[in-house]
């Protein structure tokens, strides 16, 4: 298991590797899920790599310059959604980053999304406003609670930044906030386990 927190006006991510989960937590994750107070950190799909490049001034509204979802990241967005239906795991919020392929991953596979600036791509911003977001985004984390799950959709550097953990499009972290300054890193989920 890993624990994080972020420290400083850097938002340094600093992590602490324990044992990795036992075969009996990792299949009881979905019944932790079900009681809820759990945040879902998710990477958005795969991206068509022929659509316009990503840039900071992006028509968010359009999304005609953007890397958009691939025919394959929409379809691992509706996996994705289907699995946690199919176990009747409960969302609370869904928030994504300004980007369509973020935003649109999450409506693909919740239904819903409401976007939240903090989960904007962080290598298209000053040093200083990344940090200032990671901070927030992880603190957020840290101080969720309630019955239902908490679901992230954000960057690859993003999620590097706030675990440590380089994941693929279809993969997910579960991640458990300690109440004050931490998480800890329960699961990591790729698609196929997702799917069994």
């Amino acid at each position: 298991m890993m624990k994080c927190w972020i420290i400083g006006i850097s938002a340094l991510a600093v992590c602490a590797f324990s044992n990795a989960p036992s075969m009996a937590a990792q299949t009881d994750v979905w019944q932790q899920l079900k009681r809820g107070g759990y945040v879902i950190l998710m990477r958005h799909g795969a991206v068509d790599s022929m659509t316009h490049s990503t840039h900071p001034n992006a028509d968010f509204e359009g999304c005609a310059s953007q890397n958009n979802l691939s025919p394959q990241g929409q379809e691992e967005a509706k996996q994705m959604g289907r699995a946690f239906k199919k176990k009747h795991i409960p969302i609370a919020a869904v928030l994504a980053g300004p980007y369509c392929r973020a935003q649109d991953t999450a409506r693909i596979a919740f239904g819903r999304v409401q976007v939240w600036p903090a989960l904007d791509l962080q290598t298209d911003l000053p040093e200083e406003e990344a940090a200032k977001r990671m901070a927030e985004v992880s603190a957020r984390i840290a101080q969720f609670k309630g019955q239902k799950n908490l679901v992230l959709v954000t960057h690859k550097p993003n999620i590097d930044a706030l675990t440590m953990e380089l994941i693929e499009p279809g993969t997910v972290l579960i991640l458990k906030p300690d109440g004050k300054s931490g998480f800890s890193l329960v699961q990591r989920m790729p698609l196929s386990e997702l799917l069994r």
